[in-house]
């Protein structure tokens, strides 16, 4: 008998079936390239604002991202008057360089500046058309007094003598000159003297500040931007050494000081400004005093007195250059700038604003995310470490920290130009922010020249120092020290010692001279030679006959780089020209 199974009855209760292993595995490799593509392509996160990353949290822009442009302007601003801003005298006495006539008023009404005979006393500077026609004027009529030609033979007359004026104006700035010899240099420090007292007077004033338009009226908007015309600071050097050496000339030795202190204090004035290419400035100008200075000290007539004024006022000068402080602010505020406002850009097209190369870096870097905090944080880490290499208390420390860092920046060179290193930080966002800010930082490689170039600074003052102390005894002995230890205790407490090797610096007294030097960064006494500057045994080549100079240059030591000073001095002498007779 057929069963018959009712409609109604419930189905018979069959085994359930279980998801393939391959279903799961889909799906986490689903879930895995959605995770992939957001951390590719979603939204950047966040900039943080923290002292980690963002450096500074207040002020804040609407936006909430700190104002880097308000807190630099307030900063420099900081206790600034017209009464204590030496850049209020440069203006007058200099003029706005090269200032848009149209930001005048905006920069006149930030420094305060009186414009009531703002041109009565405009300094004519010291390589000016003006002084180079009638130097040139000058040199033309002495040729016939002058011999050994200094150029090639297929120059003309015209030609040297073009020359032999830009050398003769120079040389004025660092040895000493009398109005016989230069009438037309004799007179412009007469008809400028109002101007040069005015820049005396103002180096005693205790700040320097000429913000940059771009902070006052921000139109391209650059931290690091200087001002118009900081540069002009050189020409205030330039023209305070060329008077000093004319009184100097004519046995006026306590004006000589008056004007080479101010110039000493115009190069620590423009330093004031923590922005690495005011430091760079500063350094070239504390190069072009630190001639005319050794010229003073080594004057046979220099009274006692004033050679022990001398040593007090160097010893009171601080170091002329503070790189240290500039990476600590406004050169790491700058970085952080230029990343918050780079956040709403593509990386690649943020690279390309900068003027970075991007060599292997793909345009696709556009559309990928960027976690711009990580390139902070890599930018706080990469300043932090340059300062701390700055501040190590020894030549030695410094280079060997700074061998280190260029080691790290070498490397980072290879993997910039290797495209698998771009091509692999797709797969991780972290990756590819740690190597945009390697690519971004690569151009900061410039720590060993800064250490040189401020070790090299305060090296000079302390050969200034000691030679001020070598002025004092032979003012009061009436000749220099067999050694330099005859100077302690009375005219120095204690020797300094040479930062190059920890030694002290190397004297080689010679009749009524000396030879004085440091051994210079290759730490090899080279017996006061510098190969890059020319310099045999404490004496630039610059003052040898030309037809002798090449036999001479082949003396100095291959690599040498000593740092001297060398009495007596060469006296000051015209050009030789082609139109000798």
């Amino acid at each position: 008998m057929n069963e018959t199974i009712s409609a109604n009855a419930a189905p018979p209760n069959l085994p359930r079936r279980k998801p393939s292993f391959l279903w799961w595995l889909a799906a986490i490799f689903l879930l895995l390239v959605a995770l992939f593509c957001y951390q590719l392509f979603g939204p950047n996160p966040p900039i943080i604002v923290s002292k980690e990353t963002t450096y500074i949290t207040e002020p804040l822009r609407a936006d909430g991202l700190p104002d880097y442009e308000k807190y630099v302007l307030d900063k420099l601003r900081d206790g600034v008057t017209p009464e204590n801003n030496a850049a209020v005298v440069l203006w007058h006495v200099l003029g706005p360089g090269t200032l848009k006539r149209r930001h005048w008023p905006a920069m006149q009404k930030e420094l305060g500046l009186d414009t009531s005979g703002l041109t009565d006393s405009r300094l004519v500077f010291l390589f000016s058309r003006e002084n180079l026609e009638l130097v040139r004027t000058w040199i033309d009529t002495k040729t016939s007094d002058v011999i050994s030609p200094i150029s090639t033979s297929d120059q003309s007359d015209s030609e040297d003598i073009n020359i032999a004026t830009e050398e003769t104006i120079a040389r004025a700035t660092g040895t000493p000159w009398t109005t016989v010899q230069l009438p037309p240099l004799a007179e412009w420090a007469k008809s400028n003297q109002r101007s040069l007292d005015q820049l005396v007077e103002a180096s005693r004033r205790s700040e320097f500040y000429i913000p940059p338009m771009s902070l006052l009226e921000p139109e391209d908007v650059d931290l690091l931007k200087p001002a118009d015309n900081f540069s002009l600071a050189r020409d205030v050097i330039r023209a305070l050494s060329g008077r000093a050496m004319w009184h100097l000339g004519e046995g006026r030795h306590e004006h000589a000081w008056r004007d080479l202190l101010a110039a000493h204090r115009w190069v620590r004035l423009t330093s004031k400004n923590s922005t690495l290419l005011y430091q760079l400035v500063a350094e070239g100008m504390d190069n072009i005093v630190f001639q005319p200075t050794v010229a003073l000290l080594a004057d046979p007539h220099l009274p006692a007195q004033l050679a022990s004024q001398i040593q007090r006022d160097l010893a009171a000068l601080s170091p002329p250059i503070r790189f240290a402080e500039s990476f600590d602010t406004l050169e790491r505020l700058a970085f952080a700038d230029q990343v918050v406002r780079g956040t709403s850009l593509g990386a690649a097209t943020f690279l390309s604003s900068l003027e970075i190369p991007r060599d292997d870096a793909p345009d696709s870097l556009d559309l990928v995310s960027i976690d711009w905090n990580l390139v902070l944080l890599a930018g706080n880490e990469w300043y932090d470490k340059l300062v701390a290499a700055l501040r190590l208390p020894t030549y030695s420390a410094r280079m060997q920290a700074a061998t280190n860092i260029e080691a790290d920046l070498a490397q980072t060179e290879r993997d910039l130009h290797d495209p698998a290193a771009w091509a692999g930080s797709a797969i991780n966002r972290g990756k590819r922010s740690r190597l945009l800010a390697r690519a971004i930082l690569n151009q900061y490689g410039i720590l060993t020249y800064c250490i040189k170039n401020a070790d090299r600074a305060a090296t000079h003052l302390e050969l200034l120092r000691l030679a001020a102390a070598l002025s004092v005894h032979r003012a009061e002995h009436g000749a220099y020290p067999e050694t330099l230890d005859d100077l302690t205790p009375i005219v120095l407490p204690q020797l300094p010692v040479d930062l190059y090797n920890t030694k002290s610096f190397i004297y080689r007294p010679n009749g009524d001279g000396y030879l004085l030097y440091s051994v210079g960064g290759n730490g090899i006494d080279d017996g006061g030679g510098n190969e890059m500057m020319t310099i045999l045994a404490g004496r630039s080549l610059d003052d040898v006959p030309t037809d002798k100079r090449d036999a001479e240059a082949a003396k100095i030591p291959t690599g040498a780089d000593d740092l001297s000073i060398r009495v007596p001095r060469p006296a000051f002498e015209l050009p030789k020209t082609a139109g000798a007779k």
